[in-house]
């Protein structure tokens, strides 16, 4: 090692030690260094090697010397001589660096280390590292590197979550046209993250990605479009950039394709052509593209019609979460449809579904605990369940609601809470609940006794086909009570309410000396 001659000493001592200016901060500092600044990259250099207002780190002193040195820059370059004449070209190696490969040292190879610890090419996955990395290079300016480290900081992937960070970095390397970053700011704008939310800017950014074939960004771009967020509504733009990310094989493109042609949105409909495309996705793993596909098989449309085959795709979306798919394998684990008949596997898919909010399997599931069917009986857990899904607004909870509030079946009796629930089912066309409350009003239960009333309620559910309800009508006619007598009409509702195999129908019309 050459002795460092006394002037050089004296000279590396200025370098060295010159202050950055105080004026400016670090991230001021290092956005002027990222652009090209021979004196930020040189002040810079300086902060690393004092461990001024960064960690101290002589290798990352030395990158920026370097960079600004290759600029021309005179201190800079008197430094790095001064440096290798003291021997200190290089940050000693520890014994563990020294026994494993060389070191990165340009920003290419910092981000291509990047890039296998965050994949786990050839080395253990490990984001911390790999942020570290993307970070060496980000600081010299690699666009790619950059757009990496904006995505760690917004995942929260090998450091802490910052959304300030991740617009910081996500701008930078979008201004150099990275369209992953572009893309990024896109999602930003669009969810509010780290800025106002503001779907027309995010449409800008998702447009420049999309433009250089970003999948992701033409997929939300044509999502924009389908919705009409931050652009006017246009299925045909939706299709087009949806089209594009869809061919370049992404799930979710594949999907809204699949839907556009089962709706006939923006393009012809199609349902060969959207079972295709839900296959395409489905194949991918996209729970949504499964549910759907499952439809095609369970209905025929587009595909040859098989039960097992919606089981099977309603089985993938429904391990998935997805929750009308298990609302849907529980129905055919109920009937025994393409699968084998089973109320325990029924209720198994049904609860999940219920949990997650869905009005028919919370139905279902109350059903299941009021009469034991592959759960144990619990009333107090079918009231649960059927008011909640009630509260919802489904009819057919709505109902059995009233009959526990009629029976105080789970709850204490009330007729005036039977009434409640039977009405909102009844207006809702529930023929259940009609005929259930025209037997209130014929009562006067829960209500004032209403003939009038209740005829009204027995001829819609009648009307539906309610058989009990086609019985109580052809009686009111018969008698009439609630409405004006007339012959024809009771004969003509109990005929109807007695080919349903009715036997107090069958036994009214005998009565009248009519043959059912």
């Amino acid at each position: 090692m050459k002795k460092p001659h006394l002037l050089l000493t004296a000279l590396a001592a200025i370098a060295l030690g010159a202050p950055a200016t105080a004026a400016e901060d670090v991230i001021t500092l290092l956005e002027k260094a990222q652009d090209g600044d021979a004196q930020a990259q040189y002040e810079m250099g300086v902060r690393y090697y004092k461990g001024d207002g960064v960690k101290k780190d002589s290798a990352k002193a030395m990158r920026w010397y370097q960079l600004a040195a290759a600029q021309g820059h005179e201190r800079a370059k008197l430094t790095l001589e001064t440096l290798a004449d003291m021997g200190l070209t290089a940050a000693p190696a520890t014994p563990a660096a020294a026994s494993s490969a060389p070191a990165a040292t340009t920003a290419e190879d910092e981000y291509q280390e990047g890039l296998r610890y965050y994949y786990g090419n050839g080395v253990p996955e490990d984001t911390t590292k790999a942020a570290q990395h993307f970070r060496n290079a980000a600081e010299q300016g690699h666009a790619a590197a950059q757009g990496y480290l904006a995505v760690c900081y917004g995942n929260g992937e090998g450091v802490e979550r910052d959304d300030s960070k991740c617009l910081y970095w996500g701008r930078k390397a979008a201004a150099q046209g990275d369209a992953r970053s572009q893309n990024l700011l896109g999602i930003c704008y669009a969810n509010g993250l780290g800025v106002p939310k503001n779907y027309t800017e995010a449409v800008k950014w998702y447009k420049l990605a999309a433009d250089q074939g970003y999948a992701d960004a033409q997929c939300s771009l044509g999502i924009c479009y389908a919705v009409g967020q931050g652009v006017a509504q246009s299925f045909a733009e939706a299709v087009k950039w949806n089209r594009k990310a869809a061919d370049q094989g992404h799930p979710v493109a594949q999907y809204f394709m699949g839907s556009c042609y089962k709706r006939g949105q923006g393009v012809p409909q199609n349902d060969t052509e959207a079972a295709k495309w839900f296959k395409l996705s489905a194949e991918q793993g996209n729970a949504m593209a499964q549910n759907n596909l499952g439809h095609c098989y369970a209905s025929g449309a587009g595909v040859p019609q098989s039960d097992t085959e919606a089981v099977k795709w309603y089985t993938q979306a429904a391990e998935q979460g997805e929750t009308e798919a298990q609302f849907r394998l529980g129905l055919c684990c109920y009937c025994g449809i393409g699968a084998e008949q089973s109320f325990a596997e029924a209720a198994k898919w049904w609860k999940p579904a219920a949990e997650q909010g869905c009005i028919e399997a919370q139905g279902f599931l109350g059903e299941c605990y009021l009469n034991g069917l592959g759960v144990p009986q619990n009333t107090t857990e079918a009231v649960k369940w059927f008011q909640q899904s009630a509260e919802q607004g489904y009819p057919p909870s709505q109902c059995y609601l009233g009959d526990c509030y009629a029976q105080g079946t789970g709850v204490p009796q009330s007729n005036i809470e039977a009434v409640k629930w039977y009405m909102l089912a009844a207006k809702q066309g529930h023929d259940g609940a009609q005929w259930k409350l025209g037997g209130f009003y014929a009562q006067g239960t829960g209500v004032p006794q209403d003939y009038v009333e209740a005829v009204k309620w027995f001829k819609l559910a009648a009307e539906q086909k309610n058989v009990a309800a086609q019985y109580m009508l052809g009686l009111s006619y018969r008698t009439g009570i609630g409405v004006k007598q007339n012959r024809a009409e009771a004969i003509r509702w109990l005929k109807a309410a007695a080919a349903q195999g009715y036997q107090a129908a069958v036994k009214e019309l005998h009565e009248m000396g009519v043959k059912p």
